[in-house]
This record gives structure tokens, C-alpha cells and sequence, in this order.
């Protein structure tokens, strides 16, 4: 038997987007709509191992029931701009996890997940829906349970659970919104009958027609018969618009989800290095770039001394390779410290990682150098909270398309103009020049030399301490006017 986890898309993304704080990555783009909707969706994923996933969007489309009732959804605001420029990465994501993104014309996604479930259900097949949305819950049968998002935690329904909750069976659901109406989108079912009063309707006479057709019965209050008598157009049309359309024209395969090579980069640059570590990716899952036959042509010390423009280094394999302008270089055996000097302090140098750069040079005797460029520490200042500023996930983040293959020089030089922009544009330039880049030098310089610690001065300052918290634990007590556990 299959499982097929069928997810409401927009719903939720909606929850994701208002019940996480705003996140960006380091291009500025909005990320925690994504990131909540994907958590919630692999949540489940790991916990019932589905042999399908298919996600349902809504189209911006007027459906069947805007043409059955005008008011239909009347009151609902335009999506925010913030939710909205997260919509297509966040279904280009589901796709790279080889999930099924549906959205038809004429529909909305609760249709879509009705007619998935009744397929499920027809091939003998399991069906869990997950969703924040309770009109779901009608769907409910011996195959399909419906996993509600709700408060923080998602509940499981099935059939039991269902009429434990509400004292009716799923079917009767929509029965009961027709008389209770749903505010939110505007259905209009009886007024002044609410859930209260719709659920034992229809759990005493069975559907709406059973309470129609019993209009009479001593068993409805005078109060509720005038007004259902009053509203029974509103009623039937409350139904038709409540009940999920389970006959979607839908062409779509059941199929085990099959990851995308580009997996690895989309979530490298959305700056998800949690849900990478969740799925044991690595960064050979990137794709590989064509700047990763960039051919580096040789050349002597004399060569790389004449080179004036900035200029991007990177020692690999005992040799250094150079970006600079359009051209690049490799010295093989290059030696740091013979003459003609190529670090003097008049050339401007950019770097990955400058703090462990200054520590290679300084083995060779080489102390009076300045990093003019470290895009290592531009994209901390740029995003502090990240913690991956690995050279390939930069790469990702802020250049168009995968990193090259190592040595990368033409990599760093590329990232240093780029992120120079970003940290102009975002008024970051005093921090990054004036504060971080020249307090890399300064801790290599103390991770090198060390320094010398008063000891006698330390502990003097530790018993000062336990005599200040001393004397503020007895004013609290004071105040309580008894002691207790203050930590």
C-alpha cells in the first residue's frame, strides 16, 4: 500500500510566513515563509516516509465558486509583497525535492487535494493531507486522514478523531457549514446560527435536508426554526460553496520524489545550512559551473610583481594562483619570501579568509602586509546570523550560478566587487573597513604572540563579583521577605 502526503500550499506557506520571524539571506531576499513551509512538510515527510508528496497552490483566478456566489472570498486582502516574492522560490524548491506543484484554472487547492485524496483512496492507496485549513476535514474517510496545523503543534484526524471533536462524521461537515457559514471567506450560511447550535443539528437529523425536511420538530428551538426558515437559499448556496469539488481534471503520477541536482544550490542560497545538514547533502551535490575549465597561465615572479590592478590570491598545491582585470596566473613552487617581493605593503590583495591568510604569510617572514579584500568577512557583516560562509556557499549566495572548481581566485575577485556593492548599499562599508577587516590582523597578531594575563588581578576582580551578587541576593530576599531560588 502507498502513502501519498498531499499539502496544502498556500495554507501552509501562510502559516509559515506569519508564524516566523522575518528572515533574509544574504542578497536581501525574503526567506522565512520558505523555510517554515519546508520544515513543516519534511516534519511529516520523516515521520510517515510518503511514497508521493504533491503540493497545491492556488492560481490568483477567479474559480467556479466565484461564479456561483460574487461574494465569494469578498473580504480577502491582496497577498503582502513579502509573502507573495517568496511564492515562486518556495514552489521552484518543492520541485527540486521532486515533489509535484499543482495549481488548475477554475480550482483552488482544496479541490486539488479533494480529487488527490479520492484517487488515493480508488487505488487502495493511503492519502494524508496536511493543511491549516479545517475545510480539509470533510475529506476524512477510512484512507484519508487530514494532519491540521493548529497553536504550534499539527493533530492527526481520522475518522474517530473527528467525531470525538465535533459529534458528527466528516461527511456531515459540510452539512454543518452550510448552516454555520465560514466567516473567512465569506460563506454566508444562516445568520445568527453558529457552531454551536449547526453541529447537533446535524448530528440529531442527519444532513441539511434531514433539518429541512423536519423543519417543523419540537426539537428545534422557535428562535433557530424562523431563522433557518428565513435562510434556506443562503443554506443550499453555503453548502455548494463549502463542499470540496473532488472531480479535478488532474493528470498527474503518483511517483516516488527524486531529488534535483540543484537541490544543493537552491538551498545554499536561500542560506538553509540546517535543512542541507538535515538531508546529509554536501557540497559535491552543486552542480559544477563551466568557469571550472578557467585555464590559469603560467608565469614567473617577475610577471606577477608587475601586476598593478587589485588582485586576488590563492595558494594551492604549492603554487599561487592570481586573478586580476580579466586575466589569471599560477606560479608554480612560488616562494614568498625571495625577491622580487610580490606582498609589499603598497599592493592591493584580496583574500579568503584574511586572519588565516596573514598567519600563512607571517610563517615566511612576510609581517608588513595589508588584506585590501576579504569576502569571507564582507558576507558576515552583511549577514552575522548565516554561520556558513564557506567560498562555495558565497558563490551560491551572491554570484549567478554554482562556484567554480578550486583554485578560485577568479571566485574571490568576483565576490569582492559584489559584496563591496552590497555593503555600500546597505551603509556596512565603516563596519567592514574601519572594524572588521583590520581586527582580522589584530587576531592573528594575538593568536601568533599571545598575551599576558594578571592573574592576581583576575581573581581579586572574581571575589569582587561573588561579594556584589552576595549583597544583591540578601536586598532581594529583603524585598520578597523571604529567601528562595533566585536563579
Amino acid at each position: 500500500m502507498k502513502t501519498v502526503l498531499a499539502v496544502d500550499g498556500n495554507s501552509v506557506i501562510n502559516r509559515a510566513y506569519f508564524g516566523v520571524r522575518p528572515l533574509t539571506n544574504g542578497k536581501g531576499q525574503r526567506t522565512e515563509a520558505i523555510y517554515g513551509m519546508l520544515n513543516m512538510i519534511l516534519a511529516q515527510v520523516e515521520r510517515i516516509h510518503p511514497d508521493s508528496v504533491q503540493v497545491a497552490f492556488d492560481l490568483h483566478a477567479p474559480t467556479f465558486r466565484h461564479r456561483m456566489y460574487e461574494g465569494y472570498k469578498g473580504n480577502r486582502k491582496g497577498m503582502e509583497e513579502e509573502l507573495y516574492s517568496q511564492m515562486e522560490p518556495a514552489k521552484n524548491l518543492l520541485r527540486a525535492f521532486g515533489y509535484g506543484v499543482l495549481s488548475l484554472e477554475g480550482y483552488e487547492a482544496d479541490d486539488i487535494l479533494g480529487t488527490i485524496a479520492r484517487k488515493v483512496e480508488e487505488a487502495g492507496d493511503r492519502c494524508c493531507i496536511l493543511t491549516g485549513d479545517r475545510d480539509s476535514l470533510q475529506l476524512i474517510s477510512d484512507a484519508v486522514s487530514v494532519l491540521l496545523i493548529s497553536k504550534g503543534e499539527t493533530v492527526s484526524y481520522d475518522r474517530n478523531k473527528f467525531f470525538e471533536k465535533y459529534g458528527i462524521f466528516p461527511e456531515q461537515f459540510v452539512d454543518a457549514k452550510a448552516l454555520m457559514g465560514d466567516q473567512s471567506d465569506c460563506i454566508p450560511g444562516v445568520p445568527g446560527v453558529g457552531e454551536k447550535t449547526a453541529l447537533p443539528l446535524i448530528a440529531q437529523f442527519g444532513s441539511l435536508d434531514g433539518v429541512y425536511a423536519q423543519i417543523d420538530s419540537p426539537a428545534i428551538r422557535e428562535s433557530v426554526r424562523n431563522k433557518l426558515k428565513n435562510s434556506k437559499d443562503s443554506a443550499y448556496l453555503s453548502r455548494d460553496l463549502s463542499k470540496i469539488c473532488r472531480e479535478v481534471p488532474l493528470d498527474t503520477e503518483f511517483c516516488l520524489p527524486k531529488r534535483s541536482p540543484e537541490l544543493y544550490g537552491l538551498l545554499a542560497e536561500l542560506e538553509f545550512t540546517s535543512v542541507i545538514a538535515r538531508l546529509n547533502l554536501t557540497k559535491q551535490d552543486a552542480q559544477v559551473s563551466r568557469n571550472a575549465e578557467r585555464t590559469y597561465k603560467k608565469a614567473t615572479a617577475e610577471r606577477l610583481c608587475a601586476l598593478r590592478e587589485p588582485a586576488a590570491v590563492m595558494f594551492k598545491d604549492g603554487g599561487m594562483y592570481v586573478s586580476a582585470g580579466e586575466e589569471d596566473f599560477f606560479a608554480e613552487n612560488f616562494d614568498i619570501s625571495a625577491p622580487p617581493l610580490f606582498f609589499t605593503p603598497d599592493r592591493k590583495i584580496c583574500v579568503y579568509d584574511s586572519k588565516n591568510f596573514l598567519h600563512m604569510l607571517s610563517k615566511h617572514g612576510v609581517g608588513d602586509f595589508t588584506v585590501q579584500d576579504d569576502p569571507m568577512l564582507a558576507a558576515y557583516v552583511l549577514s552575522s546570523g548565516t554561520g556558513d560562509y564557506a567560498l562555495e556557499t558565497l558563490a551560491q549566495n551572491y554570484l549567478d550560478g554554482p562556484v567554480e572548481r578550486e583554485p578560485c581566485a577568479r571566485t574571490v575577485l568576483e565576490l569582492s566587487k559584489v559584496l563591496e556593492k552590497r555593503l555600500r548599499d546597505e551603509g556596512a562599508q565603516r563596519l567592514y573597513r574601519e572594524i572588521e577587516l583590520p581586527m582580522a590582523a589584530v587576531l592573528a597578531r594575538c593568536e601568533e604572540k599571545g598575551f599576558l594575563l594578571d592573574t592576581e588581578g583576575l581573581a581579586a576582580f572574581g571575589e569582587m563579583l561573588v561579594k556584589c551578587e552576595k549583597a544583591a541576593e540578601e536586598s532581594i530576599f529583603a524585598l520578597a521577605g523571604q529567601a528562595f531560588n533566585i536563579n
